[in-house]
């Protein structure tokens, strides 16, 4: 017993059985890291950039197309739709300067079908090859998908190096595979560009 008042009393000792709170770092979802890298969310792309990319898919300019074949009678409603299938953005919107935004949620959508395609791929043990230019952020993880798709029984195609050959009209660019993946190269860096010539190269 104490005769001193509550306010001058010691602070009471925890008592030993009782729990710790313990902090823990919540870790951020994947959606959420791909709202944080940009990847998905509020883009530097404006609605005409967009629309503008669209017509010349249908004109079949090569530099829109990524060396695939022009689509014989496609229509630029089929592109605006299949943007939107990837992306979500309101493209229908009047205000054709405002920014798009790409739907993080079709965006794990798509890379869902893309990885189930790869994964089906290697596991009846066919053939795979992997080659990126740019982003530079796309080499790792395009090397992860090789080491996923070696380890479920696909077969990756891969080089050490190819000779001098014609990429984005210069002549002396090289293919360079690095853990599987080729990327393009002038013999001492690698290099960021659309790689027009490189898909020839490869086959």
């Amino acid at each position: 017993m104490t005769r001193r008042p509550a306010t001058r009393r010691p602070p009471k000792l925890a008592s030993v059985d009782a729990p710790v709170a313990v902090a823990t770092r919540r870790e951020p979802t994947v959606r959420k890291q791909l709202l944080d890298s940009r990847l998905s969310g509020r883009q530097r792309v404006g609605r005409t950039e967009v629309l503008m990319t669209a017509r010349r898919v249908v004109r079949g300019e090569p530099a829109a197309l990524y060396e695939l074949e022009p689509f014989v009678g496609l229509a630029l409603d089929e592109v605006m739709v299949a943007i939107a299938e990837g992306w979500g953005p309101d493209l229908g919107s009047p205000d054709l300067a405002a920014a798009v935004s790409v739907d993080p949620d079709r965006t794990l959508a798509c890379a869902a079908t893309a990885f189930d395609r790869v994964a089906d791929v290697a596991r009846r043990g066919g053939r795979l090859l992997f080659a990126t230019t740019r982003p530079a952020s796309l080499l790792g993880l395009a090397q992860e998908l090789v080491r996923l798709a070696a380890g479920a029984g696909g077969v990756v195609l891969a080089d050490d190096e190819t000779g001098p050959t014609n990429i984005d009209a210069r002549s002396d660019r090289r293919l360079r595979w690095c853990d599987g993946v080729a990327v393009v190269t002038d013999g001492e860096s690698l290099l960021g560009g659309p790689g027009f010539g490189g898909a020839a190269e490869l086959l």
